[in-house]
């Protein structure tokens, strides 16, 4: 019997094989469609003021186009940067020229950038290989947005591929749930358990 950390090994990499099989067009169209579903029919987003986002890497949504949409609206962005073992901090970017790649090859913004405090959050868009509909997270494995999510103030969103929307995923005690899952297809919201 799988232990959850070797499910999660097997789910990863089913999940990678899976993006792989999708086409050009369809990952431009799913894409196309996450962007338009965040900015046209979310208020969550249109009413963010501090928004953190997070440079993608392949199968993830393409984030750029989210971030210049954000910096285009007034918004003040932040991008992930990794400041230690499985901790990360955020930091203010005027431009996505500002960024270049850092740990693990994902664009960073300097250290030199502002840092945002997590309270000064109202929103955080947050990578992922897969999701669930009910905001339960497959990541990278290094624990860096479990940590970071922990006890937010903020809400945090997800944005999948519907072909990486799987039906439930394994979960431990310290993994963080978003608070919702954007798909090409729908926005599906967390359901809390309801207290007595």
């Amino acid at each position: 019997m799988q232990t959850i950390a070797q499910c999660k090994t097997s789910l990863r990499q089913e999940t990678l094989k899976r993006a792989a099989d999708l086409s050009a067009l369809a990952l431009a169209a799913s894409n196309t469609a996450v962007f338009r579903h965040l900015t046209k029919r979310l208020a969550l987003y249109r009413q963010a003021h501090t928004l953190l986002c997070f440079a993608s890497l392949h199968p993830e949504i393409d984030t750029a186009p989210i971030i210049s949409h954000a910096l285009s609206a007034g918004k003040r962005v932040a991008l992930p940067v990794v400041a230690g073992p499985q901790h990360i901090e955020a930091r203010l970017i005027n431009s996505l020229s500002e960024l270049a790649p850092g740990t693990f090859r994902i664009l960073e913004p300097p250290q030199k950038n502002p840092l945002l405090r997590p309270d000064q959050i109202d929103l955080a868009l947050v990578p992922g290989l897969a999701f669930d509909r009910n905001g339960n997270r497959l990541g990278r494995g290094g624990g860096f947005y479990d940590r970071f999510l922990s006890g937010r103030s903020f809400s945090a969103i997800a944005l999948c591929r519907e072909a990486l929307l799987l039906p439930a995923l394994p979960t431990e005690a310290w993994d963080e749930p978003v608070d919702m899952v954007i798909t090409e297809g729908n926005i599906y919201q967390r359901q809390y358990p309801q207290t007595v």
